[in-house]
């Protein structure tokens, strides 16, 4: 399973190479040590004084605890030569751009040798490093002044940054303090629901959790739009904090929207804490909310645990609803271990719901292991449910093409059932493998 652990995710964004030259005007705080708000306000006279009338761009970093190849904000593919990173815009010498000079060939290979790096690290605890993240928010000109935040972007300062040719205003650094406080009251001010989304992930983006998961508590608890909550819910979810789990646990008992209940119980599932799955397996056990014990049902699933599986075990034979029961069956199949396997053989033969063998067979049919195509070969061969034989039938033909035309082709020939080798036979047609082929001849043959 892919976790969205990375608190600052990377956005790709594939564009056509253009390669235009322009100087960025860039204005910066003479003062960094300035309250933000000062700063703020400054941005805005110069603004008025330099009549910047197509717009402008404000912009101010904190500091952030990140791995070394994390990053957030936009890659371009292929990389975009005509921009700059944010630090060369606004360096006082920026000097050369990097790609000046540099060939094609030069780029991807330095790219290749990016990846190469990504893989052989990719088990290995990724180093944490302290990273620059930018704030930038861009205005444009009306009657009045400037209008109210008309786009917003959040970038690390080594990636490039594509400001449609606007200035910018520095404003400089600002401690996680200062800055949620100034995120704060931009939200209070800010009535636009996608502006506020950013905000909420801009305040999401501070390393200190004691400053950011009462925000996101409020948010989650207050009287906002579904959205909004469903954006602190799944914040939350990713600070790795006790205290934010607590948050989860009594919201998805008091939130009135179901989508937002389920992304509680998806935040929940991506916290890296034993008691994280606990409250799943609670959830998955004792909610008597059918939606939110069904996502943490599936989510049981992608743990991976043997905690996990020892539970769903218990939900496939004793659940009052199918529909858990049925999810419980997919979950265990998402569970990568031989004990899973041998739970979903175990249901497919003697689950007293018909259902759920059938269920338990389909997926069978997609694990390609010997195990799972042995017990299918067997339900074929021995069960007196004709109707599960042939669903056993179809579940190896989903399997991979050197254990499904083996098995298809005995079948085939030497079940005592004609109804079930005909089944066989159509999936044999299926297949295009040349063995199936030279199968269904000899068939028609008579051989």
């Amino acid at each position: 399973m892919k976790k969205f652990k990375q608190i600052l995710p990377v956005i790709f964004i594939t564009f056509v190479w253009v390669f235009p030259a322009f100087s960025q005007t860039v204005l910066k705080h003479p003062n960094p040590d300035e309250k933000l708000k000062s700063r703020w306000n400054w941005a805005f006279d110069q603004a008025k004084n330099k009549h910047f009338k197509d717009g402008f761009w404000v912009g101010y970093s904190i500091k952030r605890l990140m791995g070394k190849n994390s990053f957030t904000g936009s890659s371009y593919d292929p990389p975009r030569k005509d921009l700059k990173t944010l630090r060369e815009i606004l360096a006082t010498n920026p000097g050369k751009n990097r790609y000046e000079n540099v060939s094609d060939v030069e780029v991807i290979k330095k790219e290749a040798e990016k990846a190469l790096e990504r893989i052989k690290n990719k088990k290995k605890p990724e180093k944490k490093v302290w990273k620059d993240v930018a704030f930038l928010f861009q205005f444009s000109s009306n009657k009045e002044g400037y209008s109210a935040i008309k786009g917003m972007k959040f970038s690390n300062l080594s990636l490039v940054v594509d400001l449609d040719e606007l200035p910018l205003i520095w404003l400089g650094g600002a401690e996680d303090r200062e800055s949620i406080a100034f995120l704060q009251k931009i939200y209070s001010q800010d009535g636009t629901q996608k502006n506020r989304e950013r905000i909420i992930f801009a305040v999401s983006a501070h390393e200190d959790s004691k400053l950011v998961i009462p925000f996101l508590q409020e948010k989650l608890a207050g009287n906002e739009p579904a959205d909004i909550r469903k954006k602190a819910a799944f914040w939350l979810g990713q600070r790795d904090e006790k205290e934010a789990l607590q948050i989860l646990a009594k919201a998805v008992k008091e939130d009135k929207s179901v989508k937002v209940r389920e992304q509680i119980v998806f935040a929940i599932s991506q916290m890296d804490l034993d008691e994280s799955t606990d409250k799943l397996i609670d959830l998955a056990q004792n909610s008597n909310d059918p939606a939110v014990q069904g996502k943490a049902v599936f989510w049981l699933g992608q743990k991976n645990e043997k905690k996990a599986l020892s539970v769903l075990k218990k939900i496939v034979r004793s659940d009052d609803s199918y529909k858990i029961r049925e999810k419980a069956v997919f979950a265990i199949q998402q569970i990568n271990s031989e004990e899973a396997i041998n739970e979903l053989i175990d249901l497919a033969k003697n689950s007293k719901s018909r259902k759920i063998r059938e269920k338990a067979i389909f997926w069978l049919g997609q694990k390609a292991s010997k195990k799972a195509a042995q017990a299918l070969d067997e339900v074929v061969q021995n069960d007196s449910d004709t109707k599960i034989q042939e669903k056993a039938v179809f579940a190896i033909s989903q399997l991979p093409n050197d254990k499904s035309v083996p098995a298809l082709i005995e079948i085939a020939k030497t079940h005592k059932n004609p109804g079930i080798r005909k089944k066989a036979i159509f999936w044999l047609g299926q297949s295009g493998d040349k063995r199936a082929v030279d199968a269904i001849v000899s068939i028609v043959k008579g051989k």
